[in-house]
């Protein structure tokens, strides 16, 4: 019966077609809310927005799927023990005992978080992204759209475009944002966000993309972000001369204005300064909650204005 219902689903979808936007959610509800209003406010074109829900517990998947409910959105929930039963698993546990290989995500096991995530974006490439018939994105949980944006625009002649992701002198396609075009991508079921091995290194979760990316014909584009900390020291004036609105600036000084913590206070700033991801926000990391009110503070004027 779920298998006969999810096709159903994916035949309604297919015949009303749009910028299909798949984003995973693990915690902190609130932030469903974020992405639906912003993308609602900014995206060019019609889109779809469905939410994975990946919570580990019940009362915060009840939450999720509420949350969906309020708006409208479509909500697949990740059944728990599936992350055991992946049968990937076994591999990518096997590779923490090779002396040969330095992992940069830590000890491997079939709950660990970029694991969990690899399963479930996954589940979500089979099930609704493969085969839809208009541009797909990859969203993380605490990314949000901040400005006007054509995501056909965004990515033009290429089959895909995402942030540009740097670790252990490598890069690939960040999960944080990705989008592609299923009808042109080359060798798309070979397009997989897993962990995987570039050198003699384990990297994080959407680093098989930089093997997926080697295959010949494949027209892609890394975009770097930064972060908001490496604006804090500029004028006002300064940053309006590099294109930051007011809102944007006035997150800044919020931001900067959080003092007490281990490390400065900050967002990342993506696809040219479309996108801000909170980063960490799953983990409850000190600054987290203050930062928080500070973003919430800056979406709700970007969404008044």
């Amino acid at each position: 019966m779920r298998f006969l219902f999810f096709i159903s689903l994916l035949i309604a979808c297919q015949l009303n077609a749009k910028v299909r936007i798949l984003t995973f959610h693990y915690n902190l509800p609130e932030l469903i809310e974020i992405q639906y209003k912003t993308l609602k406010k900014f995206s060019k074109e019609d889109f779809e927005l469905i939410v994975f829900n990946d919570a580990p517990l019940e009362v915060l998947s009840n939450q999720i799927e509420e949350t969906c409910k309020k708006f409208g959105i479509l909500c697949v929930r990740y059944q728990q023990e599936w992350h055991h039963l992946n049968p990937l698993n076994a591999t990518f546990i096997s590779w923490c005992v090779d002396p040969n290989l330095y992992s940069h995500i830590g000890p491997i096991y079939s709950n660990h978080p970029s694991l969990r995530h690899c399963h479930v974006i996954q589940y979500a490439l089979d099930l609704f992204g493969y085969n839809h018939n208009d541009l797909v994105a990859l969203l993380d949980g605490d990314c949000f759209l901040s400005r006007p944006t054509s995501f056909k625009k965004l990515l033009g002649k290429k089959s895909i475009v995402g942030i540009k992701k740097e670790q252990g002198g490598y890069d690939y396609l960040w999960v944080v944002f990705t989008l592609f075009n299923p009808k042109k991508v080359l060798y798309i079921e070979d397009l997989k966000f897993d962990i995987d091995i570039i050198g003699n290194q384990i990297h994080d979760t959407g680093s098989h993309t930089y093997h997926y990316l080697q295959h010949p014909g494949v027209t892609y584009e890394k975009v770097i972000g930064y972060p908001s900390a490496l604006y804090y020291h500029h004028t006002d004036i300064a940053l309006k001369r590099k294109g930051f609105t007011p809102e944007e600036i006035s997150l800044f000084r919020d931001l900067d204005s959080l003092k007490g913590f281990p490390w400065p206070i900050t967002v990342e700033l993506h696809m040219n300064n479309h996108f801000i991801h909170l980063g960490n926000s799953s983990f409850g990391l000190p600054g987290s909650q203050e930062k928080l009110i500070a973003v919430k503070k800056f979406v709700k004027t970007i969404l008044l204005k």
